[in-house]
Parts: structure tokens; sequence; C-alpha cells
């Protein structure tokens, strides 16, 4: 994620919470480290230099809000620059290189996979709790000089700004 390229990742994301899973699947279009859009079947989310957008296409709303201090971003685990987290363990395991960390300002523990030889992300573990955690496996990650995202038309959907 360290590349001056443009990727995009097939993400599939399994939430464990409250004894129920939610599964999702959506692409990842990584501009840089500032902006980058996460587009499913049902929702969209926009992150511009610290400014948010999520489109909820079933709801037909559209929420704009700001990033918050000292949130946990994926984009910042990928690319190893949150120097909150704390490298616990470093193993090779049938899946790849894995990576134990712990983010003590998050009680949160977590683990990520990657493929030895080149680095390339391949899963990420967050453990909230015994019963709750997140898995995300990337199934494909390809890499451009640059590409389009696809447009998503949202006049007529329901406005709610939160910027204040």
């Amino acid at each position: 994620m360290n590349a001056n390229k443009q990727s995009v990742l097939n993400i599939q994301i399994q939430q464990h919470q409250f004894g129920k899973q939610y599964d999702t699947n959506g692409k990842l279009y990584f501009i840089n480290d500032e902006k980058y859009i996460y587009d499913t079947k049902n929702q969209r989310i926009s992150y511009d230099r610290g400014s948010l957008e999520t489109i909820n296409k079933a709801t037909k709303q559209v929420i704009y809000d700001r990033d918050i201090d000292n949130s946990l971003s994926i984009i910042n685990l990928l690319s190893g620059r949150d120097n909150r987290i704390e490298i616990t363990n470093e193993i090779l395991d049938k899946f790849g290189n894995r990576i134990s960390f712990f983010m003590n300002d998050w009680d949160l523990k977590g683990d990520i996979w990657t493929v030895p030889s080149t680095g390339r992300p391949i899963k990420i573990k967050l453990v909230l709790a015994v019963e709750e955690y997140m898995i995300l496996n990337i199934d494909s990650l390809e890499i451009y000089p640059n590409f389009e995202i696809p447009e998503f038309e949202i006049s007529g959907f329901e406005i709610i700004d939160l910027r204040e």
C-alpha cells in the first residue's frame, strides 16, 4: 500500500457481533493515503482528505461527515503508518506471514496476513472481544497507473450533513 500507484482491492468482510455474522463484498479503490473509496452493492464510503461521504443506496441517503481524531483506519493498518500499533508477534503460518498487533488506545488486537515474498495483504482480523471480531479477506489486489471509479448518481437522495 506504500506504492505510488493506484490500487483496486476486492474485499470480503465478515463481521461477527452479538452471535450473528454479517457478510459484505466490495471493492476498495485506493487512490492515495488521503483518498479512497469502498463500494458495495448497498453502500459507498468515500474518504477524501478528512471528509467522509457515505451513500446508502438502499435508503437513498447521503451522509457527509468529517474524520474523527484518533480513529482507526484499515488504510493505516495496511500501510503501517499508524504509530499506535504495537507488533506483538510475527510468524509464518499456513496462510502466509502473520503479523499480530495490539492497539492500546482502542483495546484492540488483530492479525494481518501477507504474502511472504511480496508483502501483499491477504487477510486482516480485528478482535474487539471474544465473540466480536471482523475478518477482511483481500481476494485480489490490482495496481494501475490510474483508473476510473464508477460514478454513482445521487440526485433525489436525502442529504444529511454532519460536518458542522
